[in-house]
C-alpha cells in the first residue's frame, strides 16, 4: 500500500501544527538547525554504519506533530545508517485497535521487523508464542548504548520476566489542565494557587470545584474518564494488582478513592458521568465547558497555539494529593523487534538510534521523552508544560503487566461501571472487580 511519507500533515483530520510553527512558539528554534544536520558519528560507529544494510519494516502510528516527529527520527536514522532502507507501516488509529491485525501478521509469518508497542502488549506478545526478540545480548554488546539514562519507570516496564524486550521511546504521566479564564471570571482560587498554599488536595479540589460549579461559568468543574480506572487508583496511593499479580483493587486506599471520585459525579454534581466509551473530554475542554480536566501529558501539545485557538487561557498543574499521596498512571510507549525479523542487527540499530538523546530531542515535539537527560535538557524545559510533566514522571507508576492483556482492563471497567453511574458503592464495585480480575487472570 502506498503511503504519504512527507513531513507535512496531509489530512483534513490533522489539527496539530507544523514543526516550524512549533519551534517558533516554544523558543525551540535553536534546535531546528541541529535537526537538519547529519550528526557527528563517533569512530566506533563508522565500521558498523557502513557495513549494516538491507531493509527493515517499522510499524507505528501518529498524525500531525507525532507523524512529523516520527519521520524526522527516521531521517535522522538514515543519516547515521545510510545503507538501511526503512519501510514504514503507518497505522491509521492508535496501536490498540490494530493489535489483532498484528497478531495475525505474526501468526502468518509476515510480521514487521520493528513494532511500536504500548503498556501490556510486550507481555502478551511474549506469552503468545515468544513473538518478540529479547534485547539483552544487543544491549550487552552495544558499547554506545547508555541504558542508565532511561527514566526508571519506563525502563522497568521494558522487561518481561528477567528479559528486556523493548526500549522505551516515551512515558506519559497524567496532569490536571484547567481553564484559567473561567477561574478568573468566577473569582475562584486556581489549582496553582491552591498548590502554592499547600491546599491542592481532595479537600481543596472539592471546595474549588463546588465554587466553580456554582458560579455557572462552566458546565462542569471537573472531568475524568472511567477507562483510566488505574490512574484514579494510583492518585490515592492504591493499586490494581500487587507484585505477585494478586488483585488488590478492593483493598487499601483504592475503594475510598473510587468512592470519592464517584461522589464528585453523583453526590456533588461537579463532574459529568465518567462513562465515555468512545473518547475523551478534550472537545468539551476546548469549548470552555470544563474548568478542570484530568488527562495525559500528551494533550499539552494539542493546546499550544496554533493547534487549538481557544477563547480562554489555560494552564496545567500536578495531580492533587489524595489520601496524602501524589500519584498517577504512566502510559508506556516502546519499540520492540519481532522474533522472526530477518534483519535483527539493522532493527536493533534502528531502535537504539531513534531512542538516543538526539532522536529523543526530536521526539519532544510530540511526546514526553524517556531519557532523563532529555527530560532535564534546556530544549525540553522550554516547552510551556514541561515542568508539570517532569514532576509527575517522578510520581507515576503502572499496573504489573500480565498475559491477560486487555482482559484486565475489560474486567475492571465493566465491574466499576455501576459505581460511576451511582448504582453501586465503591466497596461493592471493587469487590466485583477483584473477582473479575481473578477470573481474567485464570483464563489467560
Amino acid at each position: 500500500m502506498d503511503r504519504d511519507l512527507s513531513f507535512e500533515t496531509n489530512s483534513s483530520t490533522d489539527t496539530r501544527f507544523d514543526r516550524r510553527k512549533f519551534l517558533r512558539y516554544s523558543g525551540y528554534a535553536g534546535a531546528a538547525a541541529a535537526f537538519a544536520k547529519i550528526p557527528a558519528v563517533r569512530p566506533a560507529l563508522e565500521k558498523e554504519r557502513n557495513s549494516l544494510s538491507g531493509n527493515i519494516t517499522v510499524r507505528f502510528w501518529g498524525t500531525g506533530a507525532e507523524r512529523q516527529a516520527w519521520f524526522r527520527r527516521i531521517a535522522y536514522f538514515n543519516s547515521v545508517y545510510p545503507h538501511i532502507k526503512v519501510t514504514p507501516q503507518l497505522l491509521t488509529l492508535n496501536g490498540y485497535s490494530e493489535f489483532p491485525e498484528l497478531l495475525a501478521e505474526i501468526a502468518a509469518g509476515d510480521a514487521p521487523d520493528v513494532i511500536r508497542v504500548l503498556n501490556y502488549q510486550p507481555t502478551q506478545l511474549v506469552a503468545q508464542g515468544n513473538a518478540l526478540l529479547p534485547l539483552n545480548s544487543f544491549v550487552k554488546n552495544d558499547p554506545m548504548l547508555d541504558v542508565s539514562d532511561f527514566a526508571k519507570v519506563p525502563f522497568a516496564a521494558s522487561y518481561v520476566g528477567n528479559k528486556l524486550y523493548t526500549l522505551p521511546e516515551n512515558g506519559e504521566p497524567y496532569v490536571v489542565y484547567y481553564n484559567k479564564t473561567a477561574f478568573a471570571k468566577a473569582g475562584v482560587a486556581t489549582p496553582a494557587q491552591l498548590l502554592a498554599k499547600g491546599q491542592w488536595n481532595e479537600n481543596g479540589l472539592l471546595a474549588t470545584a463546588q465554587k466553580l460549579q456554582k458560579s455557572g461559568v462552566v458546565k462542569y468543574a471537573l472531568a475524568f474518564e472511567s477507562w483510566n480506572y488505574d490512574n484514579i487508583a494510583f492518585m490515592g496511593g492504591g493499586a490494581i494488582l500487587d507484585s505477585k499479580l494478586n488483585p488488590v483493587i478492593n483493598k487499601g486506599n483504592t475503594p475510598a478513592t473510587y468512592q470519592w471520585f464517584a461522589d464528585l459525579i453523583n453526590k456533588h454534581k461537579v463532574a459529568p458521568t465518567s462513562e465515555v466509551p468512545a473518547g475523551t473530554y478534550l472537545t468539551a475542554f476546548n469549548e470552555g465547558q470544563l474548568g478542570m480536566y484530568i488527562s495525559g501529558a500528551w494533550w499539552g501539545i494539542d493546546y499550544i497555539p496554533p493547534v487549538v485557538k481557544t477563547s480562554f487561557a489555560w494552564a496545567d498543574v500536578v495531580m492533587p494529593e489524595i489520601n496524602g499521596h501524589i500519584g498517577c498512571k504512566l502510559e508506556l510507549d516502546a519499540l520492540s523487534i519481532t522474533a522472526d525479523s530477518p534483519n535483527s542487527p539493522a532493527a536493533w540499530a534502528f531502535i537504539s538510534t531513534v531512542t538516543n538523546t538526539r532522536a529523543e530531542t526530536i521526539w519532544t515535539a510530540a511526546a514526553t521523552p524517556s531519557r532523563t537527560s532529555v527530560l532535564n535538557s534546556a530544549a525540553y524545559k522550554r516547552l510551556p508544560y514541561a515542568g508539570t510533566v517532569q514532576e509527575m514522571v517522578k510520581h507515576a507508576t503502572f499496573t504489573p503487566f500480565t498475559k491477560a492483556g486487555a482482559a484486565i482492563d475489560t474486567a475492571c471497567t465493566t465491574a466499576l461501571s455501576p459505581m460511576w453511574l451511582g448504582q453501586e458503592t465503591a466497596a461493592k464495585a471493587t469487590a466485583n472487580a477483584a473477582s473479575a480480575l481473578k477470573q481474567a487472570l485464570s483464563q489467560a
